[in-house]
């Protein structure tokens, strides 16, 4: 999916490396990290960290990533602990 399918509040993640960019890099960052949505402002994609860590360290500042490299490979964010309350779900399917 693209940034673009998102609305403001929803929790989301990355499920793919960036666009390649400088000298062919694919950044892997906040792959599995559930983030929750802003908006897209002045060519960048706004969202609050939801980590403990991360907001330890950073507090309430917004992550905010380039639009050009990072407005494909997002998902909305499952918790990986509802996955076992799923009736008939089979660990490895």
């Amino acid at each position: 999916m693209t940034i673009y399918e998102f609305s403001q509040g929803d929790e989301i993640v990355r499920n793919k490396p960036s666009k390649a960019y400088s000298s062919g890099v694919n950044d892997r960052s906040y792959m599995g990290e559930k983030l929750v949505f802003v908006g897209i402002d002045n060519g960048y994609i706004c969202c609050k960290r939801t980590d403990d860590f991360s907001l330890m360290i950073f507090g309430d500042k917004l992550l905010n990533l380039p639009l050009d490299i990072w407005d494909e490979g997002w998902e909305l964010y499952v918790n990986p602990r509802t996955m076992f309350r799923v009736k008939n779900w089979k660990f490895g399917r």
